[in-house]
């Protein structure tokens, strides 16, 4: 961690553990699900909230009617391995690792949620400066906490540096850039894991390498999801094996130069 002259250690982020305040929603709540969920959970954390549901354009219905068929069985489980295995201890040891790769002097906020139809992991935009998001809803435990944040941290680097992805064929290529910076992160995981595949679909989409990315680089990423069973999990393995292959030309990238890539080359 950096120090500053006194020698006295500098905290480049905040992790916001607002996972929290959707379990004391759970066990205060009354009669009126929504009320209470907008007092106990969205209360303090509506600024997030707000860029939240903008960025997803989840309508105030859409998120209502979920919250309206919530039930703490459903969660209990969750709650259960949070206490156990808190995230923010192992979100806070990957960006600590993070930071050593490659320093942010602006502040970093993480906000570990449970939403109802977010991504393990997100970035966007709160007031217009870039944020990581943690949702922990779908996750049966963290094994990949670690991998998930490194590539949000990515991302936000990329978004601080000015990049933004306009189609999908720059968010292929985003997505394989954050898996090369998690995997310079964390070598000693396997290559299936930074690109959260099990082994048999890491497999499979091997056997068709040559003729997914063919037909990738060949529509420009242009409705090439629309016609793929994996959409969204082949991604990730597209845009890495891409980013890959340039990046073979040079043997002495820095991670701040891969971080910086332009889009624009791969449109070549």
């Amino acid at each position: 961690m950096e120090k500053n002259e006194y020698g006295e250690q500098i905290k480049r982020y905040i992790i916001h553990s607002i996972y929290k305040d959707f379990f004391v929603f759970l066990k205060e709540r009354g009669k009126n699900f929504w009320k209470d969920f907008c007092k106990y959970y969205i209360g303090d954390n509506k600024a997030f909230f707000d860029s939240y549901f903008q960025c997803f354009t989840y309508s105030s219905q859409m998120v209502r009617e979920r919250v309206e068929k919530t039930m703490y069985e459903h969660y209990s489980y969750l709650e259960a391995i949070t206490k156990r295995n808190p995230p923010e201890i192992i979100v806070e040891r990957s960006i600590r690792k993070c930071i050593k790769s490659i320093l942010l002097h602006e502040e970093i906020n993480i906000y570990i949620i449970i939403g109802f139809f977010s991504a393990d992991g997100f970035t966007i935009k709160i007031k217009g400066k870039p944020i990581i998001g943690i949702g922990l809803e779908r996750m049966q435990d963290f094994s990949n906490l670690d991998i998930i944040t490194a590539h949000e941290y990515a991302h936000l680097v990329r978004l601080r540096y000015g990049f933004e992805t306009k189609n999908q064929f720059e968010r292929t290529i985003n997505e394989g850039i954050a898996t090369v910076f998690s995997q310079i992160v964390f070598p000693e995981k396997t290559l299936p894991q930074h690109l959260f595949l099990s082994n048999a679909e890491f497999n499979s989409l091997l056997l068709r390498k040559d003729e997914i990315i063919g037909y990738f680089n060949e529509t420009k990423g242009k409705k090439f999801y629309k016609k793929i069973k994996e959409r969204e999990r082949v991604k990730n393995f597209i845009g890495y094996f891409i980013v890959k292959q340039y990046l073979g030309a040079r043997k002495d990238w820095t991670i701040e130069e891969i971080l910086k890539i332009e889009n624009s080359v791969f449109h070549r």
